[in-house]
């Protein structure tokens, strides 16, 4: 009970950084930006992740994980909805402990959602980012094989909050985010 008044109280003064909807090159740069922008301002004070993503082209993906990865003040991450594509490995990448998801929510593997930056669209401009470099990285925070995390996407598979944090896609299932407590 201690931890949970913790978390309530961290998260009134939490930092919101809300990722709704597909990733696309513009959502994706504002996004960053407000990330940034919340670093600067106090680079200390936890982020909250609030995430129901679809995911987009895996280059916009990777470029928000780059940023949320190399930030200095803790990022947590809280699911809603469904979650699917790319915006698996974005759930995935928040600080380990503070990767929540609502009962309710649904992670989907989407062959489709990771591949769209191969087929032009709002591809991949600069050719560095490919699907295995996403499948690469959300095995390793997951702590699993690159080829289960690749035959759940191709399979197509679909998990429900409890499967979720098994997998180590997040790290506990609860209506509201854990976040960190400011140092």
């Amino acid at each position: 009970m201690q931890d949970s008044a913790r978390w309530q109280k961290a998260s009134v003064e939490l930092r919101r950084a809300p990722l709704r909807g597909p990733i696309t090159r513009r959502t994706s740069a504002f996004w960053i930006a407000r990330l940034l922008y919340l670093e600067a301002a106090d680079r200390h004070a936890p982020i909250l992740v609030d995430l129901e993503s679809s995911g987009g082209p895996v280059v916009e993906s990777m470029r928000a994980i780059q940023v949320l990865t190399k930030l200095s003040c803790p990022v947590a991450v809280h699911c809603r909805g469904t979650i699917s594509g790319t915006a698996l490995s974005v759930a995935a990448h928040g600080m380990k402990g503070y990767r929540t998801a609502d009962p309710a929510a649904r992670f989907v593997f989407s062959l489709e959602s990771a591949e769209a930056s191969s087929n032009g669209g709002q591809g991949n401009s600069s050719g560095s980012s490919s699907p295995e470099q996403l499948i690469e990285g959300l095995a390793k925070v997951a702590g699993r094989q690159a080829s289960e995390v690749a035959g759940w996407l191709g399979s197509g598979a679909e998990f429900d909050a409890q499967q979720a944090a098994a997998n180590g896609l997040i790290d506990a299932v609860s209506a509201e985010p854990h976040v960190p407590v400011k140092a």
